[in-house]
């Protein structure tokens, strides 16, 4: 129960979890503290039998939240928004319990407050009605969409001259820059809505100084660059490649939008978890699964807020039964379960023999997606060695791939080979393998660190 109406009075005590669990998922959650600010609200009040506030929106608007303070905390917003409750109505929550001091006792109750009756059932709406607020929810999403377009464009421009200038100038400039040089073009990627450019940029402060940075830095402005170019010839592309770059750049398809596609019936694997965070702050975990039968590869992807929990615990080496549908894409990869139950049975995955037809099934999906991030690669009769300073695998023909991982699984890698052929499964990003896990004497084995980062601490108190 997310409200509790205490006996002796009618005072209301919150608790944080109530409220997390009332959301309809993390990323609400997220929002809503991020709403949880004195100085987004206004007209923040309270009586015996409500809360409420009016919060402004990312425009000049205003909407008016309310919530009981009796029974299980009915909300009411009149935002646009399909999720309930919304992120306003439990921002409003989350303010009302960090800042109690903050809302002034009304015995003037407004309009929009009187009118609202959560204990009384609501008229059903006329197929009319219906309609006409499907259609209004539609314009709103097209006027949204059509608003970070705009922004997007604009931000690509000021880091297409922002790229140009540092290579007219020689990446020379770079060495020694202190790293403000890459933070305020990222903070301006940020308010292009561009974020997953701006996390980008900001990390090639810490390339500026490693071993052949140059090279490095050079082929990361390469791909930036085709993403820019990418986004100025979009109504030119086919419409999967369409999609794939807006992917890129940070518009997804929602959920939603994925219940009336078919989706793929396997015996599925959970074959390798990473897991990394932004500031500390914003927290993603990407697990790759395969499929028994259909030989299929996908990637789930989970987003966490703070000390928040992720909605769903994926455990690597565990199996499960269920249908998976895959999100729109010129090379499909990331996938939503949409049917789940827990299996335990053998499991057989089948891989690429050797380096040859792994690097051509890796040319076949650029040729598909030139954005390509990381390309999931299970690799059958690989032998791990460490040559000069660093891991690599050897195929059949000798030929060898170089690894990303740290020492303590490098080793590990290599005992449970003992010079004799093993499988790997990996992620591959174009120039070194992330190893994940393995097949070694017909074990399964984790070859990569799958222990949780760790979370801030939370600062919410009782009240």
């Amino acid at each position: 129960m997310l409200l509790q109406v205490l006996k002796k009075t009618n005072a209301v005590e919150l608790s944080y979890q109530g409220i997390c669990s009332m959301s309809p998922d993390s990323a609400t959650t997220a929002r809503a503290e991020r709403l949880a600010k004195s100085d987004r609200w206004r007209d923040l009040s309270y009586n015996d039998h409500y809360v409420w506030g009016a919060c402004r929106s990312s425009g000049v608007r205003w909407y008016s939240v309310v919530f009981s303070r009796r029974g299980t905390g009915a909300f009411k917003c009149n935002c646009p928004s399909r999720k309930q409750p919304c992120k306003h109505a439990l921002g409003l929550a989350f303010l009302y319990l960090q800042q109690p001091g903050g809302f002034s006792f009304s015995a003037k109750t407004p309009d929009y407050v009187k009118a609202w009756n959560p204990h009384r059932p609501a008229a059903k709406p006329t197929a009319d009605e219906v309609a006409e607020k499907a259609a209004e929810q539609a314009r709103q999403r097209l006027r949204a969409r059509e608003k970070r377009l705009f922004q997007m464009e604009a931000g690509l421009a000021e880091l297409k001259q922002w790229l140009s200038d540092l290579v007219r100038q020689g990446l020379a400039v770079l060495d020694g820059a202190p790293h403000e040089v890459f933070q305020e073009i990222s903070e301006r990627m940020v308010n292009a809505k561009l974020g997953s450019l701006a996390r980008r940029v900001r990390n090639l402060a810490f390339v500026v100084g490693q071993k052949d940075w140059h090279e490095k830095i050079l082929a990361e402005f390469g791909d930036i660059y085709l993403m820019i170019r990418g986004f100025e010839n979009l109504t030119r592309l086919p419409p999967p490649l369409q999609q794939e770059m807006l992917n890129v750049l940070g518009i997804h398809t929602k959920k939603e939008a994925l219940e009336t596609l078919d989706g793929i019936s396997d015996t599925w694997l959970v074959i390798g978890q990473t897991e990394q965070s932004d500031d500390e702050r914003l927290f993603y975990r990407l697990t790759w699964i395969a499929g028994q039968e259909t030989g299929r590869t996908a990637l789930l992807l989970d987003f966490a807020w703070g000390s928040n929990p992720y909605e769903h615990n994926r455990v690597v080496g565990t199996q499960f039964k269920g249908e998976i549908v895959y999100y729109p894409s010129a090379w499909p990869l990331r996938a939503m379960v949409r049917k789940y139950v827990p299996a335990n049975s053998v499991f057989t995955v089948r891989g690429f023999e050797n380096f040859e037809q792994f690097a051509g099934a890796y040319a076949e999906a650029l040729r598909h997606n030139p954005w390509l991030a990381d390309f999931p690669a299970f690799l059958e009769n690989v032998i791990p060695v460490f040559r000069h300073d660093r891991f690599f695998l050897l195929d059949t023909e000798k030929k060898q791939l170089p690894l990303s991982v740290k020492d303590q699984w490098g080793w590990k890698m290599l005992a449970l080979s003992g010079g004799r052929p093993i499988a790997v499964f990996g992620q591959w990003d174009g120039s070194t393998l992330k190893p994940l896990s393995g097949v070694a004497n017909d074990r399964f084995h984790i070859l990569s660190d799958t222990k949780p980062l760790p979370r801030p601490a939370r600062q919410w108190r009782s009240w």
